[in-house]
Parts: structure tokens; C-alpha cells; sequence
């Protein structure tokens, strides 16, 4: 016949007993389990105020600082170049060939960087006027 043993509880500590080999420090109780003993530890800690009650048992060490967003420079610049910069189709095609040059690489730069319309800059070249009066250097470079 087999019959069951039962861990029942000690009334008094033994000197120099040791934690269950599961390391908890139960001397003296029946141990259940390791949840039951973390939340017979945090019931504890709570005392009369029951599981509502947060526990808190540590301290702040630093708090978080709060980050400021980092602007970057090279885009800022490009901003406000874009906003500075002339779209006006009648303007640019006043301008003599080699400030049109000009004028058509910063406006690649600005389309490229997605700070100025490409459409705007397509209707303005696509012009029969754009390229009148162009020489076959400076055609050579917008092309």
C-alpha cells in the first residue's frame, strides 16, 4: 500500500534550515508553488489594502529626459531655398541662356530633394521659349 506523504507546516524555524532548493525562502510553510509565493509575498507587502493596492518597492534612479526633435540644417536650408525659389514661368523665360542653366539645375536639385513641384519645372522647360537663343555649350549642359 502506498500511502501519500503530507508537507505540513513547522511552528518554529529551524536554525540554520535552508530555502528549498527551488530558492525561495519558505522556512516553515508549505510551499505551493512560485506564483503563490510571489503573491503571497506581494499580499504581504500590501498589507490590509488588498490586491488593489500597487506595490512599490524600489526607488527612481534618473528619470527620462525628453528629446527635442533635431532639425536638420541641410534640409531647413533646402526649405527655404525651395520657398525663395522662382517658379514663374514669364520670369525664367526673360532670363538670358546661361541664368536659364542655372536656373534648370537648381531646379533638378530643389525636384530631386522633393522640396519644389516637378510638374511646375516641366511646364516651364517643355516652353518652345526655354530654349531660344541657346547656344550648343550651354544646350550641351542642360541636356
Amino acid at each position: 500500500n502506498f500511502v501519500p506523504q503530507v508537507i505540513c507546516s513547522i511552528d518554529f524555524p529551524l536554525a540554520g534550515a535552508m530555502a528549498t532548493s527551488l530558492g525561495w525562502k519558505d522556512v516553515g510553510t508549505v510551499l505551493l508553488s512560485k506564483a503563490d509565493a510571489l503573491r503571497r509575498r506581494g499580499d504581504e507587502m500590501r498589507g490590509d489594502g488588498g490586491r488593489d493596492d500597487p506595490v512599490f518597492c524600489g526607488a527612481v534612479m534618473s528619470r527620462r529626459k525628453h528629446r527635442f526633435a533635431r532639425v536638420d540644417k541641410d534640409v531647413e536650408r533646402d526649405k527655404e531655398m525651395a520657398a525663395s525659389f522662382n517658379t514663374d514661368r514669364d520670369d525664367v523665360l526673360a532670363k538670358r541662356p546661361d541664368s536659364r542653366l542655372k536656373w534648370l539645375q537648381k531646379a533638378l536639385f530643389l525636384g530631386g530633394k522633393k522640396q519644389l513641384k516637378v510638374g511646375e519645372v516641366y511646364n516651364t522647360v517643355t516652353h518652345e521659349k526655354f530654349i531660344a537663343g541657346v547656344n550648343d555649350k550651354v544646350g550641351a549642359q542642360m541636356k
